[in-house]
């Protein structure tokens, strides 16, 4: 859709009126850990870690909670093959039998900004890296 015809489409869309709602489903759990529930949580194009990012809010969130979480953080800027995201990938493929082994609770996709951003080319200080 060309983006200047965004606003009438996302007008129409406002005005949309469900009749009819998916059933509710759980979340996966990944496991069971000592009785604590295990989530994995897939992050695509996730960057290098840092302080503030979503692994680091994860993190905190769960261990507030009692909860296990595992993020898979799955970019080329990580690691050059395993976060390689390319269809034929064998990363890719592992991905996918999480996916549809029903393994994966949630999943957030980020910006390839590898492509976009001079932001991949930054090697961390050594500052940078301890605070994570």
């Amino acid at each position: 859709m060309a983006f200047d015809e965004q606003v009438e489409w996302l007008t129409h869309l406002r005005k949309l009126q469900w009749h009819d709602l998916p059933r509710d489903v759980t979340t996966p759990i990944y496991a069971t850990i000592r009785d604590r529930p295990h989530y994995l949580l897939v992050h695509i194009f996730s960057g290098r870690r840092r302080v503030g990012d979503f692994h680091h809010c994860i993190a905190e969130w769960a261990t507030k909670r009692n909860v296990m979480v595992t993020v898979l953080s799955m970019d080329t800027a990580n690691s050059i093959t395993l976060g390689n995201l390319h269809m034929r990938s064998a990363s890719w493929k592992e991905l996918t039998k999480c996916y549809e082994g029903g393994l994966v609770s949630g999943t957030l996709a980020g910006t390839p900004c590898e492509t976009f951003s001079e932001a991949r080319h930054h090697v961390p200080s050594t500052e940078e890296e301890e605070t994570l």
